[in-house]
């Protein structure tokens, strides 16, 4: 078994944020009060540049068991949030 985690880094500007981002941004807070289905439709490839550089190690997770079963992979531009 393996998971691969990809990590975000998130910086606030005046620009909106992505319309993938907002439709998952929203599908949490629903599924924070009852679980829930995804609504709509969201385009992971419009969250992230072509191409863009980012940073891979393995290593584990973060929680209690800690497996060491986890590529992680870090974005290295920001995602702009308004």
């Amino acid at each position: 078994d393996a998971l691969l985690v990809v990590g975000v880094f998130f910086e606030l500007g005046v620009s909106g944020e992505p319309q993938a981002l907002t439709t998952i941004a929203e599908n949490v807070i629903k599924a924070s009060k009852a679980p829930t289905l995804m609504a709509g439709k969201a385009q992971l490839s419009t969250l992230f540049k072509p191409l863009g550089q980012y940073y891979t190690y393995a290593g584990s997770l973060t929680t209690p068991g800690c497996n060491e079963l986890v590529t992680w992979v870090v974005m290295e531009t920001p995602l702009v949030v308004s």
